[in-house]
């Protein structure tokens, strides 16, 4: 069976097996374990010339934590990390993308997470692009603590790094990754000149099902009195909102002019 798959134009997959950027995909022994199950890509860690490390930490390692609905079953999980660990500086990421390569299937598309508001052409400059098969800007941390009111004017910003991204990567396929936790302000007019101008380039917006949540302690069978509010929620819990915040950008992605019906029908099979 041929299940081939594209990922936009330019990106295209053995399978859609392909592994987000997270714990699975930092540092040797993550990499041998997923060259066993040979995915069809992989997305490395984020890197961060101003805030990234060397994936360790002497402020503590990564939390992880298991949430649980009202009857007990789970719902999702909750993550958080010092950013030395959470992100790569340059340095960390040549050396982890080289060894990457070298113990992945050659059939294995490697990616590159890249953060916001980095020196995009100085992290070209730093890293081995002639292994990197994509290029990830992560929207991870750019919304948070926005409001509603000031959403629109921020987006000029974030248009205008946008476009530094994706010039200085135009020879590879890019993927944008926006959090969930902006499923709030998807359907402002305002996006829509960003998804016009993910368009001219080719690029892909994938919505990814994390968003930064305050958990209270009775989701976490936890003696503990107080809340967890500093890392991201992830999983099951999420997945409708996620959901939802994909079918309003399909909606305004391929919005009509005024008075002309906007389907959706392929959500509906």
């Amino acid at each position: 069976m041929d299940i081939r798959t594209k990922v936009g134009n330019r990106l295209e997959l053995t399978d859609p097996f392909m592994i987000a950027s997270s714990h699975w995909t930092d540092n040797e022994s993550s990499f041998k374990h997923l060259a066993r199950v040979e995915p069809s890509a992989v997305t490395l860690k984020t890197v961060s010339s101003t805030k990234g490390g060397d994936g360790t930490s002497a402020f503590g390692s990564r939390e992880r934590r298991n949430l649980f609905g009202t009857f007990g079953a789970q719902i999702g999980g909750y993550t958080d990390g010092p950013k030395t660990v959470e992100l790569w500086n340059s340095a960390t990421a040549l050396f982890k993308s080289k060894q990457a390569r070298k113990l992945l299937p050659q059939s294995t598309k490697l990616g590159l997470s890249v953060l916001y508001g980095e020196n995009y052409a100085q992290l070209r400059r730093d890293l081995d692009l002639n292994i990197i098969d994509y290029v990830e800007l992560n929207w991870k941390y750019t919304f948070r603590d926005r409001s509603l009111e000031t959403f629109g004017g921020f987006l000029t910003q974030v248009e205008t790094d946008l476009a530094l991204f994706l010039g200085a990567f135009d020879d590879k396929p890019c993927i944008v990754k926006l959090p969930s936790e902006v499923a709030q302000y998807v359907a402002t007019d305002s996006l829509r000149s960003i998804l016009r101008l993910l368009h001219s380039k080719d690029a892909v917006l994938l919505t990814a099902n994390i968003g930064k949540l305050c958990v209270p302690p009775s989701r976490l069978r936890s003696d503990e009195p107080l809340p967890l509010d500093s890392g991201v929620v992830f999983g099951e819990y999420l997945l409708l909102q996620t959901f939802t915040a994909i079918r309003k950008l399909d909606r305004k992605a391929n919005q009509q002019p005024t008075g002309t019906p906007n389907h959706c029908d392929r959500w509906n099979r």
